[in-house]
Order: structure tokens, then sequence, then C-alpha cells
């Protein structure tokens, strides 16, 4: 549980940029 935690924790800040900007499209759309 711990690794796992630790590997999604140095995944979000790669999977986060597109996420953001999906959402700030969204909203200013």
């Amino acid at each position: 549980i711990i690794v796992a935690a630790y590997s999604y924790m140095a995944l979000v800040p790669i999977i986060q940029p597109p996420v953001i900007r999906l959402v700030t499209t969204k909203k200013s759309a």
C-alpha cells in the first residue's frame, strides 16, 4: 500500500497538467 501511494504521488505531477488543462478549458468554454 505504501509503495502504491508513493508511486501514485510520483505519477500525479505527470498526470495533473493535462487534467487541469482539460478542466480549465471546460470551465472557460
